[in-house]
């Protein structure tokens, strides 16, 4: 084994460490997966809010999120794995599923169009690194009230 492939491993393995550290340990920012529960039930509004959640709309007695709704619609299909084992799967769960998901997206687009499985894992790195959404969720556990 050479030692582009073995530096290759350490740092992905690194990586979904940082990833699942991140995210995993990550149990009070529950927004979207809450409102993905709210999707199953067939209901756009929060059913139930998260204590910490600031990011509300009251109109006419319930609370919407104003943000957009495409990361609680990815949610859904793992809030309904969870919701199926009886599990209460929090955001950071969800969160890093999606993140491994994309990862792996990444990683095979590179392969679809060519490349080595090398270059291809370069390329997953490369992006999941450079993306400011991954700096995003892995943050996503600083407080609003720390940054404002």
């Amino acid at each position: 084994m050479d030692f582009e492939k073995l530096f290759l491993m350490a740092l992905v393995i690194f990586w979904v460490i940082w990833v699942g550290g991140g995210s995993l340990s990550e149990s009070k920012a529950s927004g979207f997966s809450e409102l993905g529960h709210s999707f199953l039930k067939g209901r756009v509004d929060f059913e139930t809010i998260p204590d910490n959640e600031v990011d509300v709309v009251y109109f006419k007695g319930k609370k919407y999120w104003p943000l957009g709704i495409v990361p609680a619609v990815m949610t859904v299909p793992v809030v309904l794995v969870g919701e199926g084992l009886d599990l209460d799967l929090h955001q950071g769960y969800v969160q890093f599923v999606l993140v491994m998901g994309l990862a792996w997206l990444s990683w095979y687009s590179g392969r679809l169009f060519g490349l080595g499985a090398k270059d291809a894992t370069w390329m997953m790195l490369a992006f999941m690194t450079a993306s400011v959404m991954l700096q995003v969720i892995l943050l996503r556990r600083l407080s609003m009230k720390k940054l404002i």
